[in-house]
């Protein structure tokens, strides 16, 4: 959705680069909010799986919003999903650190990150095929 959102906000709002720069730099500022004020309430009230799925759906809610054909909705939804993967990532992250041991930790983490990373890469790779489509 990220990297797909900067395709979409060109060709449908007609955004310039620097621009859609700006709007990505919005995004990951709400990240970065969420993860340091929001997430850890979260983690603490919720535990890991509920806030992993409050991450999904808020993934899922910014995602649909997102295809609302007024900009600035547009954006509220990119920067809600943003603000949903920082939550999810929070929580899987603690999830799999609290699930393992000194011994094995490192592997453990290095491999959620990688299949997390995998997703970046594959998901713009089947959304690009996707939409070619008509």
């Amino acid at each position: 959705i990220m990297s797909m959102f900067a395709v979409y906000a060109e060709t449908t709002y007609g955004l310039d680069s620097v621009r859609v720069g700006f709007t990505m730099t919005l995004g990951a500022v709400s990240s970065v909010g969420t993860n340091i004020w929001l997430s850890p309430c979260l983690l603490h009230r919720l535990g890991e799986s509920m806030a992993s799925l409050l991450g999904f759906v808020l993934i899922f809610a910014g995602s649909a919003t997102i295809s609302v054909p007024t900009l600035g909705v547009s954006i509220l939804g990119f920067m809600l999903a943003y603000q949903g993967l920082a939550i999810n990532s929070s929580a899987v992250a603690t999830g799999a650190a609290n699930m393992t041991d000194p011994t094995n930790r490192a592997t453990i983490m290095t491999g959620s990150r990688m299949f997390k990373s995998l997703g970046a890469v594959i998901g713009p790779i089947i959304a690009g095929r996707v939409a070619t489509r008509d």
